[in-house]
């Protein structure tokens, strides 16, 4: 974990499985696979001895949150929720387990696993970091982390293709272009473009990725634009304006106007609001 407003890059390091978020701010983490922005919002999975770097290249406050899993320890706890009660009575100590790989794309909020993360850094921030509490802690972790992957076998499952390897590559297609929209949302990005980036024909795109994740392509773009929005609003002095054009706008109309309609709110009355909580 680490506080700063100073630009850092770390560059390819191969370490344990671990995930990555941010409590404040954000970075990039790229990999031969992919480069992710992650923010408050978002977590990265990156299995045991995948090479990856780190670049923080913004003047913003931020704070990074990476555990890091000790070898084995989440076969373990994969063990513990998949095995026959039997068979962890007979053979409680195993010896060597089957690995355990997680997909390893930009993860959004879901609820399982950034709230262990946010509970856990509140209590390193109180001082409980004893090793039993942060041993609690990890297993906790863990269990939410294999719980999370669940659910992407089961988004993998729903994508409309009759083989099992047909929907997997289709969905690991999805999730580079979402991990596009979340890397280049500033960006004036088109439909054709952000399919381009996922390997898929513009339509076909359009109606997997709304069909897996509940929203059309530009409805998460806008999303993401009005959460950045919202962060900027509230914690920098940034011109309304400047923040507009920050975030992908062209119009400072266009985006007060779509920011009401999304928040309830103009850009200026949130920010007010904001700094009154």
């Amino acid at each position: 974990m680490s506080t700063t407003s100073v630009p850092y890059v770390v560059e390819d390091f191969a370490g344990p499985l671990s995930i990555k978020w941010m409590a404040a701010g954000w970075a990039v983490w790229q990999t031969d696979s992919g480069y992710y922005r992650v923010d408050p919002a978002s977590y990265l999975v990156l299995n045991h001895g995948h090479v990856y770097s780190l670049s923080v290249d913004t003047d913003e406050p931020r704070e990074t949150f990476c555990p890091f899993f000790a070898a084995g320890f989440v076969e373990g706890a994969h063990a513990a929720l998949t095995a026959r009660p039997p068979s962890l009575l007979d053979a409680p100590h195993a010896g060597v387990v089957p690995a355990v790989l997680f997909s390893e794309h930009l993860r959004p909020t879901d609820e399982w696993v950034i709230p262990v993360l946010r509970r856990m850094r509140a209590g390193l921030q109180a001082g409980l970091a004893s090793a039993a509490w942060l041993e609690d802690q990890f297993h906790g972790l863990a269990e939410r982390l294999l719980l999370a992957q669940r659910d992407v076998r089961r988004q993998v499952a729903a994508v409309p293709a009759v083989r099992p390897g047909t929907r997997l590559e289709l969905y690991r297609r999805l999730c580079r272009g979402r991990d596009y929209l979340h890397a280049s949302f500033a960006e004036p990005l088109t439909l054709a473009a952000i399919a381009r980036e996922a390997c898929l024909a513009p339509h076909h795109f359009h109606r997997l990725f709304r069909g897996a994740f509940g929203q059309t392509p530009h409805d998460y773009l806008v999303g993401l634009r009005i959460a950045r929005a919202r962060t900027l609003l509230a914690a920098t002095e940034m011109p309304v304006t400047q923040i507009c054009f920050e975030i992908g706008f062209e119009s400072l109309g266009s985006f007060s106007s779509l920011f009401h309609r999304k928040v309830g709110v103009s850009p200026t009355t949130f920010r007010r609001r904001a700094r009154l909580n």
